[in-house]
């Protein structure tokens, strides 16, 4: 058996998960799970306990867990295809985090029970009662853009501390057992919390030896009360023994990265959607066909010239709605997947009429637009700069849930604070570019969504080291504003101290975003700071012999010649001064 896993130290945890072939599927997937529970034991159990305090006030009500028992019986009985193969597959992954934290902790801490549940951090809040506070809390936006050579994706998503901070970027290598008997090398990597075996809202990449896809989820507002239980104390809806609702698409992507199937093919089969989260779109992308276009259209043309149908390049699913956007990915150079695409899942989730849900005329589909020009000249920088603003001003129609960075708490001060867990991933670039925006490139104001019961929480939150929402100077920031801009500069004119890139701390510009940008200041200031200590401690040194020195009395010499009285004697020599007794 080979299996290392090792937890990296850096701004966001990292794992590195490797299994071997020489085990099984189904070990290798219980392997991969013991090794997270090992290395993040304590990380675990520190975020279930904040996602039990959020969801139930710490305690599990008992007809919650015989639901999950009909379930995880119903996922152990029902294997019929590829895709329950999978679904049951995981599970093996789950008892293994249970098994991992079990033996650091040296306890009987979490039973497969526990990690199953907290791995439903949407499903179960979704077949509870919902209030408009949760409602209005929750926007998220998944986004692709291309300049005809390269493909970057980023996310933008509301959370509390549980589902948003609390993350680790792992990175799992497998050697699965094909079901033609050969064996095929599979990578993924992810941002995910600690436990949980997808990235909730977010993206994944997965890698193949003959295949390569991202697939990014976006979870929808509902209006429709008649999708939510009456009350999470209501005992009625958890009667069902199916899977229906229960069980996250991407709970299985683990599990179906096992198959030769692609993606595509493996999500689009109509006996998978019981499966699928019905308030989730997915937006999934095959990289290979993006780079056979590439391959097949000369340097001299755009992408879109060389378009034929032949070529499937993105995709759009809801429920069983399947959208093929590659076209409009080639024609644009951009897809936002933030409310659904499909106007009958519109209609059955009651989503308002306005622009505030409109597809390809919203606040963000314009904004990411307007931005496309700054987006081809500087890629990551721009996109850093739109998932960081958020200045509640005329270009998001004074709303300040339209931004990237979404703030509740200032459209309606009863609802949560917005907070935001962002990423930025540059295809090519794999590992090296995957840009986690909890954490910041400067000190600008924030604030975060808090549990119930803030104080309880556990695990360690730096704030200072958290992603700022901001609305302040900042690099490139649209239409941000502060104190210093007289004018309330827009989009198209800025003052000249935000244009540079300040700091808004306060209400005022302070100091440039990075401190590559001030490293002549820092050393002067450096070099007087040392200046000024070297003084200050001679001074205190001149000043600690001054006060401790002995007194002596000195008595006058009447010889100059060498002649030392007797009395002058009994007080030492001459260049050893003693006290006398």
């Amino acid at each position: 058996m080979l299996l290392n896993c090792v937890l990296a130290d850096s701004p966001v945890n990292t794992v590195f998960i490797n299994t071997s072939y020489v085990n099984t599927n189904s070990d290798q997937l219980y392997l991969t799970g013991f090794a997270e529970g090992y290395v993040c034991a304590q990380m675990i159990l520190d975020f279930r306990s904040n996602y039990l305090l959020d969801q139930f006030n710490s305690s599990v009500p008992e007809h919650i867990n015989a639901f999950n028992q009909k379930r995880l019986q119903f996922i152990n009985e029902n294997v019929y295809n590829q895709f329950t193969r999978a679904a049951k597959a995981v599970l093996s992954q789950l008892q293994g985090i249970a098994d991992g934290v079990n033996a650091a902790l040296k306890g009987d801490y979490l039973t497969v029970e526990d990690v199953f549940l907290i791995n439903q951090l949407q499903s179960v809040s979704q077949i509870r009662a919902k209030s408009k506070k949760q409602n209005y809390f929750h926007r998220s936006s998944g986004i692709v853009l291309t300049d005809n050579t390269e493909l970057y994706l980023a996310h933008s998503s509301a959370k509390s501390y549980t589902s948003g901070f609390n993350r680790i970027h792992k990175h799992i290598q497998l050697g699965y057992h094909t079901l033609d008997s050969t064996t095929r090398k599979t990578s993924l990597q992810f941002l995910g919390c600690p436990g949980i075996i997808h990235p909730i809202d977010g993206f994944i990449q997965i890698i193949g030896q003959d295949s390569q896809y991202i697939i990014l989820q976006n979870q929808y507002d509902n209006f429709n009360e008649d999708l939510y239980a009456p009350g999470i104390y209501d005992e009625t809806v958890f009667e069902q023994t199916s899977i229906i609702e229960s069980y996250p698409a991407f709970m299985v992507v683990m599990g179906a990265s096992m198959y030769t199937q692609s993606p595509i093919d493996f999500f689009s089969a109509q006996q998978n959607y019981s499966y699928l989260d019905q308030l989730s779109g997915y937006l999934m992308v095959d990289v290979d066909e993006f780079n056979r276009l590439k391959s097949d259209c000369p340097p001299s043309q755009q992408l879109l010239e060389c378009y034929t149908q032949n070529y499937k390049i993105s995709y759009i699913f809801e429920r069983s709605y399947i959208l093929d956007t590659t076209q409009q990915l080639l024609t644009s150079g951009l897809l936002l997947l933030t409310d659904p695409v499909n106007p009958e899942f519109t209609q059955v989730l009651k989503i308002p009429d306005e622009q505030f849900y409109a597809v390809n005329n919203s606040v963000r589909y314009n904004l990411l637009k307007y931005i496309y020009n700054e987006f081809i000249k500087d890629p990551i920088n721009s996109l850093e700069s739109l998932l960081m603003f958020n200045d509640n001003s005329e270009i998001l129609n004074h709303d300040s849930r339209e931004g990237f960075a979404p703030r509740y708490d200032i459209q309606n001060s009863d609802q949560q604070y917005g907070a935001c867990n962002s990423q930025i991933f540059k295809l090519s670039d794999r590992y090296s570019k995957w840009i986690y925006l909890n954490v910041p490139k400067s000190t600008r104001k924030f604030s975060f969504a808090q549990l119930p019961n803030y104080n309880q929480m556990k695990g360690n939150l730096q704030l200072n080291e958290q992603w700022v929402f901001s609305g302040g100077c900042g690099p490139k920031n649209y239409n941000s504003r502060c104190d210093e801009c007289i004018n309330g500069f827009d989009i198209t004119s800025r003052c000249q101290q935000c244009a540079k890139g300040y700091v808004e701390i306060e209400g005022k510009c302070l100091s440039e975003d990075d401190p590559k940008n001030n490293l002549g200041i820092v050393i002067a200031i450096y070099v007087v700071s040392m200046l000024v200590l070297a003084v200050v401690v001679a001074l205190l040194v001149w000043m600690c012999c001054f006060l401790t020195k002995p007194k002596t009395e000195y008595k006058k010499m009447e010889d100059r010649d060498g002649y030392v009285s007797e009395e002058d004697q009994s007080l030492g020599t001459i260049g050893e001064v003693t006290v006398p007794e």
